[in-house]
């Protein structure tokens, strides 16, 4: 099968992740030939020499205003796809904002477009409200336009998307999330943290920032801990530097450690040097540091919400993610109760072998994008 493996609409984030991990999959499936258009992202990270000569990279660089984006996409991935006349096209996630002429397999991953009752809207004020439904009104009109076929990661998003799009369920695809392989090899000896300070719990947040991630809380949970007399706690992110000064008070930030944005490669070693993971966000598809965690034996504190009880079932001790004073006792409890810690690595464990690794993604993509490029 000659494949387009297109990640041109990708920036940061789970996405990235996604393509990262697949793309490293298919080095086994040697069968295929695939031409892959990578974001700068993709292309910082991955080292093309590493890839056999069934591989063939092209590097589609945006553009800062949308229009010209959308504009030069259509115009550069047509014109390489005559060139190229593949067997189908895979975007990893989109919109794509482009249509191409073969069978089109498009991810979909904006959990904002099928979770209105996300506590999220509740959070943001009435203009960001009306931003999001004009960003929704847009991508509506290019996911109809740009693929008749879809993937997305749980089943329950299946059933939201399935009328929003107006799609036939049976041209919507569920594959599930999981650990990259990375997770698999090795830790490296280097120490990505700095040492700890005697008896230091460290929470890790691994994500970018963005408004439903709900990371600013810590600018509330943080001042409890303290009136609480909790002062072992350090909340390990990996923001930029500018997001990091602009968006926590000097109060929270005497319980952070900001180390900055990391590469794939150095998540593991990252998981290792911490002891809990901690996330407070308010809408997603799916979250692969959930699975990260299992993978990495450690205790998993997140919001109370359809989407994290679904995917973590009893391997996480759930908090109200809009409520400061819950969270602190969340954390309290579980920093204290060593038992629960246990118990919760433990159902992780038993959990983790409801997801496909990494090989098993990769080839759960590529057996839809043949089945659809007979169609």
């Amino acid at each position: 099968m000659r494949l387009i493996v297109n990640t041109s609409s990708l920036f940061a984030g789970g996405g990235v992740q996604v393509a990262l991990s697949f793309l490293e999959e298919c080095k086994l499936y040697t069968e295929n030939e695939y031409y892959v258009f990578v974001c700068t992202s993709i292309n910082d990270q991955i080292d093309v020499s590493s890839y056999p000569d069934n591989f063939k990279f092209y590097l589609i660089e945006r553009k800062n205003n949308v229009i010209k984006n959308i504009l030069f996409l259509q115009k550069i991935l047509s014109k390489l796809e005559k060139e190229i006349n593949p067997d189908c096209v895979f975007t990893i996630f989109g919109p794509s904002y482009w249509t191409p002429k073969k069978p089109h397999l498009l991810g979909f991953a904006t959990g904002h477009y099928i979770y209105p009752e996300s506590p999220f809207f509740q959070k943001i004020s009435a203009f960001d409200r009306i931003k999001w439904e004009l960003k929704k009104r847009l991508h509506l009109f290019f996911y109809k336009r740009n693929a008749q076929f879809f993937h997305i990661e749980t089943h329950d998003a299946k059933k939201r998307l399935a009328p929003f799009l107006g799609a036939s369920p049976n041209n919507i695809f569920v594959v599930s999330n999981t650990y990259s392989p990375f997770f698999n090899y090795p830790l490296k000896k280097e120490n990505i943290l700095r040492d700890k300070r005697e008896n230091t719990i460290r929470f890790l947040i691994l994500s970018a920032y963005y408004s439903h991630k709900n990371l600013d809380i810590l600018n509330k949970v943080i001042p409890i801990l303290r009136e609480k007399g909790i002062d072992n706690v350090e909340f390990v992110t990996t923001l930029s530097r500018e997001v990091y000064e602009e968006k926590f008070t000097e109060d929270a930030k005497c319980y952070m450690y900001n180390i900055g944005p990391v590469l794939a490669k150095d998540c593991p070693k990252l998981y290792s040097e911490c002891d809990f993971l901690f996330l407070p966000t308010l809408i997603e598809c799916f979250s692969a540091n959930y699975p990260e965690a299992m993978k990495m034996n450690k205790p998993i504190l997140t919001s109370d919400l359809p989407f994290a009880r679904g995917l973590c079932e009893d391997a996480a001790l759930y908090f109200d993610s809009d409520n400061p004073e819950d969270i602190s006792l969340k954390i309290i409890n579980i920093i204290g109760d060593r038992q629960l810690q246990e118990k919760l690595v433990e159902n992780g464990k038993r959990r983790l072998k409801d997801f496909l690794t990494a090989k098993e993604r990769a080839g759960e993509y590529l057996k839809i994008c043949r089945q659809i490029s007979l169609k």
